[in-house]
């Protein structure tokens, strides 16, 4: 990409990086038009040409396939239905492209110097307007870029996806951002806008993730699951296991519904796979069963 125009590391790979833990995908921004990045790799698939975005496909890297998300620079465009873009206008700097990103710690970049591959000693530039991802980052504080407002309401899962960067990994969190905090308030009904499926992939991970209990609670306390699962209530009195779906159970052990009626609900509000309901159901239909560790 670097050889044709400019390219960039973004994202959560930076994010991991400086914080100290094995960064794992790594998505690319560049100055490179789609169709251009599909001339330079002719096995991408374009899983959203209109927005940019190409999947970029090698293979044979070190005897396996391999593949990253490579995006063209954005300006802002209007988001009139809080999900999609109504148009999209492709940029040439990526501060600018930075600035139209969700939280701060999000919003930095790496810019490569000579060769990453069979380099022993990569280094790179990292892009940072006013170092305020590196300053949040070690302030363990999850703030929105620019106007908290203007940033939920432009894609309304950014109102559950601000719960999943509290984690840190490590089993340790960080803070809400207070101005971030009453925005998730008084956004939280854009969560109706938002695909189901979508949801689920946001309450999935952050359900696997070590210190999901507390993040379901500080959740619950800003009443997400109001909108997300309404008439059903939150039992922060369990101990949560290291399975998404056995927690997603734990959370909602304290209703009085039948397993089968339990996971057709929460199959309805987080269009469940059918798998799925039916782990949810045995795992409700079992809950108050006694063990006897005498043997």
């Amino acid at each position: 990409l670097r050889e044709k125009g400019r390219a960039w590391i973004v994202g959560g790979w930076v994010r991991d990086l400086i914080s100290g833990y094995e960064p794992n995908d790594i998505d690319v921004a560049t100055d490179l038009l789609p169709e251009e990045v599909q001339a330079i790799f002719p096995k991408s698939i374009m899983v959203g040409e209109k927005f940019g975005t190409a999947i970029v496909r090698l293979e044979n890297t070190e005897g396996h396939g391999y593949q990253c998300e490579v995006t063209t620079l954005r300006q802002d465009g209007g988001y009139a239905d809080g999900r999609r873009p109504d148009n999209v206008i492709f940029g040439t700097e990526i501060l600018v492209d930075l600035d139209r990103r969700d939280f701060t710690i999000n919003a930095m970049a790496v810019e490569p110097k000579g060769p990453l591959m069979e380099n022993d000693n990569p280094i790179g530039k990292l892009i940072d307007r006013d170092n305020r991802g590196i300053n949040d980052l070690k302030n363990e504080i999850v703030r929105a870029v620019g106007n908290p407002d203007k940033r939920l309401g432009e894609d309304g899962l950014r109102v559950i996806r601000a719960f999943r960067f509290l984690s840190k990994g490590d089993g340790g969190l960080r803070k809400l951002e207070p101005e971030l905090g009453e925005a998730i308030l008084s956004n939280r009904k854009m969560l109706g806008k938002i695909s189901k499926e979508r949801i689920w992939t946001e309450i999935r991970s952050i359900l696997s993730m070590k210190n999901s209990k507390d993040i379901v609670r500080i959740m619950d306390e800003y009443r997400l699951f109001e909108e997300i699962t309404p008439g059903l209530s939150i039992n922060h009195d369990v101990i949560h296991s290291d399975d998404h779906l056995v927690n997603l159970a734990l959370i909602y052990s304290s209703e009085n519904y039948s397993d089968v009626e339990l996971s057709e609900k929460l199959g309805v509000n987080l269009r469940l796979s059918n798998f799925e309901k039916g782990e949810i159901s045995f795992l409700h239909g079992i809950k108050g069963l006694q063990l006897d560790h005498s043997s």
